[in-house]
């Protein structure tokens, strides 16, 4: 049985966040988005998550403390945290590509 990949994001702007779920959702993913850590670790612990994608919008520090929690509880989630400016963009996009190719999508 297959299901559609779940994409769990996270940041600080939710009309970039909004976007990217409208983005990636119909590509074939199960996406959510959160800019509350609470609602982040409800759900990571309610439900099987494909990716954590993090956003840029996050503090460097936070984002990776927000890493070394995640994998630690939730080993088999793939993580991206993303980070940079403007001058990353392409970077950024790379590596988001990066990670959604190793996430199935449904059938």
């Amino acid at each position: 049985m297959h299901h559609s990949a779940a994409i769990v994001i996270y940041g600080r702007d939710s009309s970039l966040l909004a976007l990217r779920k409208l983005v990636l959702e119909p590509s074939g993913y199960f996406v959510r988005v959160t800019t509350s850590a609470g609602t982040l670790r409800d759900y990571l612990d309610d439900s099987f998550v494909d990716l954590l994608l993090l956003c840029q919008t996050l503090p460097t520090k936070e984002a990776n403390e927000l890493v070394k929690i995640a994998h630690t509880a939730w080993p088999w989630t793939n993580i991206l945290a993303m980070q940079g400016g403007r001058h990353d963009a392409k970077k950024l996009i790379l590596a988001t590509w990066s990670a959604l190719s190793m996430v199935p999508k449904c059938c």
